[in-house]
């Protein structure tokens, strides 16, 4: 990920993603066929967007403060976020944060 949020890497794809995580800051981005992630779907920064065309399968996507558009079915075990705009239901929003990204061993 691009140290300088406002101004992260930005891309645009006319078919299909596959890749093990994807970090995205302050830039637009779009993904016109479907995207595969095998870890974490990533975005922080309140000037970032992604829009995906196709279908999205992830282990995890975690929004902060970020917005995601899924133009396909999404397939994902977690979805997190805080301050962010989804068009799918996240399984844990602002308030459970706290339970899901707590150091193991404080409690």
């Amino acid at each position: 990920m691009e140290p300088d949020c406002d101004w992260s890497p930005r891309f645009w794809v006319g078919g299909s993603v596959q890749v093990k995580s994807l970090c995205l800051g302050g830039s637009s981005s779009l993904i016109s066929g479907d995207l595969t992630v095998s870890d974490t779907l990533f975005g922080f920064y309140n000037h970032g967007r992604l829009h995906v065309a196709g279908r999205t399968q992830a282990n995890v996507i975690l929004a902060a403060d970020y917005t995601f558009h899924f133009g396909g079915d999404v397939s994902a075990n977690t979805t997190l976020a805080d301050g962010a705009r989804m068009n799918i239901k996240a399984k844990y929003e602002r308030r459970q944060f706290d339970l899901v990204l707590e150091a193991e061993g404080r409690r």
